[in-house]
């Protein structure tokens, strides 16, 4: 038995609790804005390794801890100071390092800038790892601190959300440095004499290392720099929880998407701003004008909709900057209700920037709504003459640590199928994606996916009722596509229409009735047999999935690689990081020398269980809600704090029932069961009637989906403390191996969510989360134990749990 085994647990102090409680907050409310971060400033490619890269570095620390940290008692508050101060101080130093390497390691490759990236980002949760672990294993009472460890983690969930609805995303790192630093000072109260001095001054570097970055040049290049960009043209710089926006100004003739006649000629320059969305995205507000200085964007292949069905009804996907908006007013629309998910773009159009546009959002029968589109369109029941979605891809990542973009909901075969339903008979369905021949995988992709809705409603010859047009892009070397969809077959006219268009403007007819079948358009449309396995679904809503689809902007943003490789090499860098810095090491110092009872196979496969199976579940849950919810950030905010407080409570239920003397064996079979039978009911409740229940109001959607994590997350919290006693009871040489074999499964377990949803659906996810959870049981009924063998170290088991 080691020294820590028979030195008797101290009390804490309520200053210990607030500090663990504060230092918790501070962790989460870092990996969460690092996820925005990421999305903003490098791409949605990449902002899924926040999970992976933060339980590493905990774990890490953790193990730290455990390996080499001093078990005397009079080291350990010291050593909790240093760890937050150093945590604080961490925060702004390794994001201005990583701003500071990022276009050398750009220049490397994207394969190198994700290696040195997440070792960088890993230190700030690495000495936030060294606390969590102190503080839940050398004290009694670690019920109250594992509450308080939870409390504080849970509080930063929304406190995430309020911070980017009014200040921006580098400004909330700051606040998560600042936390972190009076979690320094709460830890200094904890001791006496000079330790206190030195932790009060620990507090106060970190304090101002944290502020001394807001008036660092690198924090203002985090916030601003956009490659392309004037930096004096930048008017304002905006963070929601969607994203963050910045506006620039510029002067001349009225931008379009497509290369058109009256772009080229001489027309008279007015007035714009370029609303640039995280780092893949652009819109633009448009200047008060003249019809005459607007015939750009009449003549706009974004326009051809309008053409089609002037005088009408028009609903616009994706308001942006008001284009579509202001294209349905020089067309004379007579209704246009336009959806925007983006609460910084809405207030833009409406407040800071209405006198400019001319008040576009006040004009008659106009509309802008801030909201997410399926979600009103259904509860609405409306049908218009027009519905528009126009290149909306903002490439908006949920912090859930998966690959959830906010538009993924508006591209699959059931959002297809619900568009065509609030059509009008004659109405228009128009949606616009990148591409040509050479590159056709997004456009062929709408046509699958409009081949399939109309199967569904039952509409015969397909060809008739289907127009594609493309045209140059006015900036690159790709194209810009229309689909044009109608209920009622094409008439003679619409044809002939958008032949002249295509004749007057430069457009390229791809698809037309009777008239041109270029393929590989006229089989994907047509071709019962060619329709691809991958068809995106609100399962596997992976539109832009690079496993699928990769644009020639892709290719170029990524170097060549293809996004799926890169995730693939994260999870292969994430095995390795995790073998050699984690489970190595762990194996080295406890592993060897570590006697689990019940065998050694058995334990460490319950471990790797019931770690995969956590954050399969959790994972599934967070990418499927957020289409329920129509908002990523609120999926993931409910997600993860009622994740938190219900597995916490499950954990304390759990020690009540062994202090009740219900055996632990009998317990593990129950938490493990009934967590398995849980996820794996939701995956199919959800696969099932996932957006029926979109339709209702947001109130009762974000109930059910509250009840919906609670009810696995409580028991899913009995697993791991209950775990511990049944295979390490007072064996702290078992129980450090334990925890690095659960943390690693865990570290990997959130990479492989993402690479499984795409392949295979979040429902599959989900599945085999479950059964993960069915894996421990047989792990835990291979164990030659007694049952009776029940006396469980509750203070142990529920601080390693966290």
């Amino acid at each position: 038995m080691s020294n820590q085994e028979s030195t008797p647990l101290r009390k804490p102090s309520p200053a210990l609790a607030a500090g663990l409680g504060l230092c918790s907050m501070s962790m989460m409310l870092l990996e969460l804005v690092m996820t925005r971060l990421y999305s903003a400033s490098t791409g949605y490619h990449f902002a899924f390794m926040i999970v992976s890269i933060a339980m590493f570095g905990l774990t890490l620390g953790a193990l730290y801890t455990m390996a080499f940290a001093s078990k005397n008692d009079d080291k350990t508050e010291p050593l909790l100071s240093l760890s937050a101060g150093l945590f604080a101080a961490a925060i702004p130093t390794a994001a201005g390092l990583q701003i500071l390497a990022f276009k050398p390691l750009v220049g490397m490759g994207a394969f190198a800038w994700i290696f040195v990236n997440f070792l960088l980002s890993a230190i700030p949760f690495f000495f936030a790892g060294i606390v969590i672990c102190k503080c839940l294993t050398s004290y009694e009472q670690v019920g109250k601190l594992y509450c308080a460890d939870l409390l504080g983690a849970a509080i930063a969930c929304p406190l995430l959300v309020f911070l980017l609805s009014v200040v921006s995303g580098p400004s909330t790192l700051i606040v998560s440095g600042v936390i972190a630093a009076a979690a320094c000072l709460m830890f200094a109260f904890t001791t006496t004499g000079a330790d206190r001095k030195k932790g009060m001054v620990q507090a106060l570097l970190g304090s101002i290392v944290c502020i001394a970055w807001a008036f660092s040049p690198t924090q203002d290049i985090s916030s601003k720099q956009i490659p392309g960009i004037d930096p004096n043209t930048i008017e304002a710089v905006k963070w929601s929880p969607i994203s963050r926006i910045i506006v620039a100004k510029f002067v001349g003739p009225a931008l379009t998407w497509a290369s058109v006649p009256a772009a080229k000629e001489a027309t008279k320059p007015i007035p714009q701003k370029g609303l640039y969305i995280d780092s893949g995205a652009f819109t633009v507000m448009t200047g008060k004008a003249t019809p005459e200085e607007l015939l750009p964007i009449k003549q706009d292949i974004t326009a051809v909709a309008n053409r089609l069905r002037p005088g009408n009804s028009l609903f616009v996907i994706g308001v942006g900057g008001g284009r579509d908006i202001l294209t349905g007013r020089l067309f004379d629309q007579k209704k246009i209700d336009g959806l925007e998910v983006n609460p910084v773009l809405v207030g833009l159009l409406k407040k800071e920037y209405a006198d400019f546009n001319g008040h576009l959002a006040e004009q008659p029968g106009v509309n802008i709504v801030n909201d997410e589109a399926r979600n009103w369109l259904s509860r609405s029941g409306n049908q218009y003459g027009i519905i528009q979605c126009s290149l909306v891809d903002t490439y908006a990542a949920s912090t859930s640590g998966a690959f959830v973009l906010t538009e993924n909901s508006l591209y699959t075969k059931e959002a297809v199928l619900h568009y065509l339903k609030h059509l009008e008979p004659k109405g228009v369905l128009s949606l616009l994606r990148w591409g040509n021949e050479q590159e056709p995988q997004q456009l062929t992709r709408l046509l699958y996916l409009t081949k399939d809705a109309f199967a569904k409603l039952g509409l015969s010859n397909i060809e008739k009722h289907v127009m594609l047009i493309c045209a140059p892009y006015r900036l690159g070397d790709i194209s810009v596509g229309n689909m044009l969809v109608s209920k009622e077959e094409f008439s003679k006219a619409d044809i002939e229409l958008i032949q002249s268009l295509c004749k007057e403007l430069g457009y390229k007819a791809l698809l037309l009735p009777d008239l041109v079948k270029l393929e590989p358009f006229y089989k994907a449309l047509t071709d019962p047999n060619d329709t691809p396995t991958d068809l995106p679904s609100e399962d596997r809503p992976f539109f832009f999935s690079p496993a699928t689809e990769l644009t020639t902007q892709s290719k170029k943003s990524e170097g060549g690689a293809g996004g799926l490789a890169l995730v693939l090499f994260t999870l292969l860098l994430t095995i390795i990081l995790v073998a050699f810095t984690i489970v190595a090491p762990a194996w080295i110092k406890f592993g060897r020398s570590a006697k689990p009872d019940g065998g050694f196979f058995q334990s460490a496969g319950y471990f790797l269980a019931i770690g995969f199976g956590f954050i399969l579940i959790e994972v599934g849950l967070i990418e499927r809600l957020s289409m329920i919810l129509g908002n990523p950030t609120l999926s993931l905010s409910l997600v993860l704090f009622v994740l938190l407080v219900a597995s916490g409570s499950g954990s304390y239920a759990a020690q009540h029932y062994l202090d009740k003397g219900v055996p632990r064996i009998q317990l593990m079979r129950i938490s493990l069961l009934v967590s398995a039978l849980l996820g794996a009911v939701l995956a199919v409740i959800l696969y099932m009637t996932g957006m029926e229940l979109a339709l209702l109001e947001l109130f009762p959607r974000a109930a059910l989906s509250a009840v919906m994590v609670a009810l696995p997350g409580f028991f899913m919290g009995w697993a791991f403390p209950l775990g511990l006693g049944f295979f390490g009871e007072n064996q702290f040489e078992a129980r450090s191996w334990f925890w690095a074999v659960n943390g690693g499964a865990t570290v990997c377990g959130s990479v492989l969510a993402a690479v499984l949803s795409i392949e295979f659906g979040i429902c599959i996810t989900m599945l085999l989360g479950s059964a993960c959870y069915l894996l421990a049981i047989l792990c835990a009924a291979l164990v030659a134990k007694p049952a009776a063998a029940t006396t469980a170290n509750a203070a142990a088991e529920a601080g390693t749990q966290a």
